[in-house]
């Protein structure tokens, strides 16, 4: 349970070994190779983005647009064992394909079928205009044929239609009109007019009719039909182009994705070839590798190199530099807690490892929210399924053993509280029932939270000490323990009617802890600046009033998934009176409500107590902000391939 020592090393190599070398410290991977910034040194300098940089990372951009658009295409499995399990298939490297006909295949396939998709879209549209004008049995040809008549054809707001034929029955005796069609908001009418009729066309204008613009192509009908001819072809167009995607999934699917790790991994290399400097005939690079594994990089380095071509300095990391990557090594245990740490941020190489110091606190809080036999035992036999019939990709894998640790003391836990599905199966508590005696589980909540700020101050003056820092560790740390635990004494003596003399001692030590604080946690102001920073600075052990209250969650929501389990019991009980179907219906209510029940409450115990972690306990000594390790080896998206690409 500890950071993984880093050694720094500085390479020179003459530049025409640089692909054999990086290909080589690739397939070793256990390489973090660094940015070196500007260079300081006359001659040496850093190359621009190649354009082969550029042109490789847009080949990998279609690559992955063909194969995301193929995999839609993947038949989905028939059995339910299929479907669960993420985890990679493992492929060799160097397949033969055209690579580029394909990805084009494949994109000119797709860009016809979205230019049929748009069109059906357009035709329905369409229809859905011309719709309104199926009454209209003639052509745009035939209304201009007439020489005598002018046609007009448009939309005229229901609100002015009357005024509209009223004007054209009393006064335009050389116009007719006729409603064709009619929505929530307009009239659709064709106005046949001898072009005499003074006023029309103001009255027109003053109702707001929109002339509808005809088109050439047949009547309205004939356009109609023309238009679902038309979406009948494009549909075809879309089931054809379905098989020859599928077609083409079946075939070049599996070495397409392999082509994309072997692009991924060239890529790698540019990436890492622009984190080096360069003179004319040099090459220098700069990183970091785990200590244990100096040896087996000194020979990946070496190669078939001549000695005479490189030089390799390595030397232990420093202890407080900031550019030195992060790799976590713990236990089986503590490994799946991992994550709860990156997901905050990874140590500094000068700090320890959280992950082995959280583990037991994490695990406590988890199954004392959750807090029941039978959650923990779904938990357990679900996790312990999933992992043992099925295949996972890394990270699934390790959140699956994340739960799997958790559910065992979840069990425990609710054998401690008499917890089995909520009450459903009675069961004597071994320790308390927090459902009666819920002000002692409160009481124990604040307990609890007050012996992990103790330790979190304690890592705190451990860390302190690492950094050679022993007056932190009593103008820090102490003063607080002093001042936490003076009027704890203070506040047990009082409720508890004990011995003057502990009340004595706890007021003394809180007050030689304020002093502390007070006089020396500014230590690194001057004057009156130092007495006002530690006057605020005193003034911040109001804080710890909340982070003790912030540990009753773990009573609240305990109690919360427990009343809950209750509730549906209860509901499951009263409809057992009803008969077989009611305990068919009980049955269902109880099964479904507990799983739901379980969902939940695992989702908030993970969630709070993470949370106690974070701001409670990492709050008080963690620091974080390291660098992760990255290796010259990306991450497989779509295959594991069993060996490096061989170049």
């Amino acid at each position: 349970m500890a950071i993984v020592k880093m050694s720094a090393f500085q390479l020179i190599f003459f530049a025409s070994e640089q692909d054999a070398l990086l290909q080589r410290l690739q397939t070793f991977d256990r390489v973090h190779i660094v940015e070196q910034g500007e260079p300081t040194v006359e001659g040496i300098h850093a190359l621009p983005l190649a354009k082969e940089h550029n042109a490789l990372q847009s080949q990998i951009s279609r690559l992955e647009e063909a194969i995301e658009t193929l995999r839609s295409y993947v038949p989905v499995p028939t059995r339910w064992t299929e479907k669960l399990g993420n985890a990679l298939p493992q492929a060799t490297a160097n397949v033969d394909i055209p690579v580029e006909e394909v990805i084009d295949e494949v994109h000119d396939e797709t860009e016809t079928m979205h230019r049929a998709i748009e069109k059906i879209k357009a035709n329905a549209e369409k229809k859905q205009e011309l719709s309104h004008w199926t009454a209209l049995d003639v052509s745009k040809e035939q209304l201009s044929s007439m020489r005598s008549i002018q046609a007009m054809v448009g939309t005229i707001p229901q609100r002015w239609a009357d005024d509209v034929r009223k004007f054209i029955a009393v006064e335009a005796k050389g116009t007719t009109v006729e409603f064709l069609d009619a929505d929530a908001k307009v009239y659709y009418v064709l106005l046949l007019t001898n072009g005499k009729d003074e006023g029309l066309n103001a009255v027109l204008r003053d109702a707001s009719f929109q002339p509808f613009p005809l088109e050439e192509g047949g009547t309205i009908a004939e356009q109609l039909q023309a238009l679902d001819k038309d979406t009948m072809a494009q549909e075809k167009t879309i089931a054809d182009g379905k098989v020859h995607l599928k077609r083409l999934c079946d075939k070049w699917l599996t070495s397409l994705e392999v082509v994309y790790e072997e692009k991924a991994e060239q890529f790698a290399l540019l990436n890492a070839e622009d984190r080096l400097l360069y003179s004319k005939m040099l090459s220098f690079m700069k990183g970091y590798v785990p200590t244990e594994e100096v040896d087996a990089f000194t020979e990946a380095v070496a190669g078939n190199m001549d000695p005479s071509r490189y030089l390799l300095d390595i030397a232990p990391a420093a202890l407080n530099d900031p550019d030195v990557p992060i790799l976590l090594q713990n236990n089986a245990i503590a490994k799946p807690f991992e994550n709860i740490v990156k997901t905050y941020s990874l140590p500094l190489y000068k700090e320890m490892d959280p992950t082995g110091l959280i583990t037991p606190w994490y695990i406590l809080f988890f199954s004392i929210m959750l807090g029941d036999l039978g959650y923990g035992a779904l938990l357990f036999l679900g996790t312990t399924l999933a992992l043992h019939f099925f295949d996972w990709k890394p990270n699934t894998a390790m959140s699956l053993r994340f739960f799997q640790v958790l559910s065992i003391p979840t069990m425990v836990v609710g054998l401690c509280f008499g917890s089995l599905f909520g009450g459903l199966i009675p069961i004597p508590a071994l320790v308390l029932d927090p459902m009666k005696d819920f002000m002692t589980m409160i009481v124990a909540s604040v307990a609890l939270g007050f012996i992990h700020l103790m330790v979190g101050l304690g890592l705190k003056g451990v860390q302190l000490m690492r950094e050679g820092n022993p007056k932190g560790v009593v103008y820090d740390v102490f003063s607080w323990m002093f001042i936490l635990v003076g009027l704890l004494m203070v506040a047990l003596t009082t409720i508890l009617n004990g011995n003057p003399l502990f009340k004595t001692v706890g007021f003394v030590m809180a007050i030689v802890g304020a002093a502390l604080v007070l006089l020396f946690s500014a230590r690194d102001e001057k004057g009156i600046g130092r007495f006002t920073w530690g006057l605020y600075n005193l003034y911040g052990a109001t804080s710890y009033i909340g982070d003790l209250v912030s540990y009753t969650r773990l009573t609240a929501i305990m109690l919360a998934g427990a009343y809950i389990g209750y509730a549906m019991n209860m509901i499951g009980g009263m409809l057992t009176g009803l008969g077989v179907p009611g305990f068919v219906l009980a049955a269902l209510i109880i099964v479904g409500a507990h799983l739901f029940n379980l969902f939940l409450s695992s989702l908030s115990s993970y969630v709070h107590a993470m949370r106690l972690i974070y701001v409670e306990f990492f709050g008080k000594f963690f620091e974080g902000g390291g660098k992760p390790f990255r290796g010259m080896r990306p991450e497989p998206k779509y295959v594991d391939l069993q060996s490096p690409r061989e170049r």
